[in-house]
């Protein structure tokens, strides 16, 4: 065997190997065109399902603030209704004992009973 004869078989061979390299590289991009048209679908899914659950927020939060404003008309309507009357209430109810207790404290008396000048006996 001469040395060209040695060159055509490497030629051959090497020329074997990139028709086989070729081969397998085009198999590999086949499959990631596949799996990117994969990842596409799940990103379709997965969006749809991120925007379902973005509407499902948004619903929430118009529920939630819809009962904050409810809560706070009710809030109000308690305080005018019912807290208002009765501090009125109470507020003359105390006017009226510390009159009538005005009136029925006998001159010169202090609350607790002891002298008005002061001094202790």
């Amino acid at each position: 065997m001469t040395l060209a004869d040695v060159r055509d078989v490497a030629i051959i061979v090497l020329a074997v190997l990139w028709v086989g390299a070729g081969i397998v590289l085009l198999l590999v991009g086949f499959r990631v065109l596949v799996l990117l048209g994969m990842i596409a679908d799940r990103l379709d899914l997965l969006t749809g399902a991120a925007l379902e659950v973005l509407a499902s927020a948004r619903d929430a939060a118009g529920a939630a603030s819809e009962s904050a404003r409810s809560i706070r008309g009710t809030a109000s309507f308690v305080g005018d209704t019912v807290v208002s009357p009765v501090i009125s209430v109470a507020a003359a109810a105390s006017a009226a004992s510390r009159f009538v207790g005005a009136l029925v404290r006998p001159r010169g008396a202090t609350r607790s009973g002891g002298q008005q000048d002061g001094s202790i006996e």
